[in-house]
């Protein structure tokens, strides 16, 4: 799997045998893991996904097998028990890339969706804290009901308490320690913190190498990006970046309808849903890959393409929240690009939909931030 590019996440057929390189960190084909004895399935999202895990510290590779769709995390630890880094095991069908007519081209699913079903539980995919390379399981929408989904420890067994709670913050080296701990609670807003002192710190470049010594960025400015250590999408693909998501209304600008309204379908949102109802009846939003020739001149030869509203867990207590009705996205952009800056924050293009108490919003041009300690999907 490593052969034509090492990453934290690779993505696997539902039946076969592979090999991975776990000599390297992540994406990078020369920072070396450490000297690990054992290797470990840490969870899996589907009972026996993951088969015949073996690995072989003098060669540094990782074997196993795989017989179903899922995703898993397996780590390397040493001697210790220390965990020395992890990898995500997507297993999916191959994703597809799909062109959009503003030039970004996007996977056809978030990041660990085993498919593309407009309105299927299959499309949910992962949650990440902003800068972590490691995935934690979305939650579901069963008929107006928020699931958790159910995950397995190395034995098959169900784990009461797949993920920890830290009410303290981590350092970098900490992070990648602990990857099935989520950092959160009533007062934080960053989850990193400094080696030196454990104080938050604003690390801007954990999603893009570019940005380090950066003075600012303003939407259109020529946007440099660089993938990193730390980047949770396949070889490939990217972390996207902050001005990416402008394909889902008119002009790119955000619009949120009064409440109870349609106004803005059929004329501003590039959808071929005509109210309200139909982006609750399949739990997210569908778009058309081209843009409007004009304010309500559509475009449909293009295609679709389908954001599920998967929510969020929530910076304070790991839960999962509006699972069905709001989209968040990570992009690679911090609020801001110095070290003395918002230490707290990550842009992030949101989707809402209507439910009687909020108001249907598409916001796709970096107009909010959102605390990074948040868990929220990607879109490579």
């Amino acid at each position: 799997l490593s052969a034509a590019g090492k990453a934290n996440c690779y993505i696997v057929p539902t039946s076969g045998d592979f090999v991975i390189n776990a000599a390297t960190q992540g994406n990078s084909e020369s920072e070396q893991v450490g000297e690990w004895t054992s290797a470990e399935l840490l969870w899996e999202d589907n009972r026996e996904l993951i088969t015949d895990l073996y690995g072989d510290p003098e060669s540094k590779r990782i074997f196993f097998s795989t017989a179903a769709a899922g995703n898993a995390v397996i780590a390397v630890k040493d001697a210790s028990g220390k965990i020395l880094w992890s990898w995500h095991i997507w297993v999916t069908d191959a994703p597809q890339t799909m062109a959009y007519e503003n030039g970004v081209v996007f996977m056809d699913r978030n990041l660990g969706a085993v498919g593309t079903t407009v309105g299927g539980t299959d499309a949910y995919g992962m949650y990440y804290q902003w800068g972590r390379k490691d995935p934690i399981p979305a939650a579901v929408n069963q008929n107006g009901s928020i699931v958790n989904k159910t995950v397995y420890n190395k034995d098959g067994a169900p784990l009461a308490t797949p993920f920890r709670t830290s009410s303290t913050l981590y350092t970098i080296g900490q992070a990648i320690q602990n990857p099935n701990s989520f950092v959160c609670g009533g007062s934080i807003s960053n989850w990193i913190a400094a080696a030196s002192d454990g104080a938050a710190v604003n690390y801007c470049n954990l999603w893009n190498a570019q940005l380090t010594g950066s003075s600012g960025y303003t939407i259109g400015d020529v946007y440099k990006f660089a993938k990193t250590f730390y980047d949770p999408c396949p070889r490939g693909y990217r972390i996207p970046d902050p001005d990416v998501f402008t394909g889902m209304t008119y002009d790119g600008r955000t619009y949120t309808q009064p409440l109870g309204s349609n106004s803005y379908f059929g004329d501003i949102y590039i959808s071929p849903f005509t109210d309200n109802s139909g982006l609750r009846s399949v739990y997210g939003w569908v778009f058309y890959a081209n843009l409007m020739s004009g304010r309500g001149a559509y475009d449909p030869s293009g295609g679709v393409y389908y954001l599920r509203a998967g929510g969020f867990r929530h910076k304070d207590n790991l839960e999962s929240e509006a699972v069905g009705r709001v989209s968040y996205y990570w992009t690679n952009m911090p609020s801001s690009t110095t070290p003395a800056g918002n230490r707290d924050k990550a842009y992030t293009p949101t989707l809402r939909i209507d439910n009687g108490t909020i108001a249907t919003t598409v916001m796709p041009l970096n107009a909010t931030a959102q605390s990074k300690a948040f868990g929220y999907g990607i879109r490579c």
